[in-house]
């Protein structure tokens, strides 16, 4: 996976763009797509980074399912934790992250929506 890491002083988060298609857990995420890695509060990260090398494709590949609606958010949540878990996550950890990401969902999608409208890198 090659990516571009940047720095959004915006929105005071790290952010990467792909620099080339990505397959992962069946679907293609498209070269410029910006994602965040995981929405993982920075006082967490410790526990759980959000740009883990292990689990970044997953966090990507969540990221762009949301953003494009190809499944639910239900669903895309549901194959985020199953990824963690297959990317060698806990199970524990996994459903912990499952079930922040449900409880904050439409916060989430609503910044992320507006931030990769306005700013996605082609």
């Amino acid at each position: 996976m090659k990516i571009d890491l940047f720095y959004d002083s915006k929105e005071n988060s790290t952010k990467f763009k792909l620099i080339e298609d990505l397959e992962v857990q069946g679907f293609t995420i498209p070269s410029g797509f910006i994602s965040d890695g995981g929405s993982i509060p920075r006082m967490l990260w410790s526990w759980a980074s959000p740009l883990d090398g292990r689990f970044l494709a997953v966090y990507c590949c969540h990221d762009y399912l949301y953003t494009t609606g190809i499944l639910s958010r239900e669903d895309a949540d549901k194959l985020l934790k199953k990824g963690l878990v297959e990317a060698g996550m806990g199970e524990t950890k996994a459903r912990t992250i499952y079930t922040a990401v449900k409880m904050f969902r439409g916060l989430a999608l609503s910044q992320r929506l507006n931030y990769i409208l306005i700013r996605h890198i082609p």
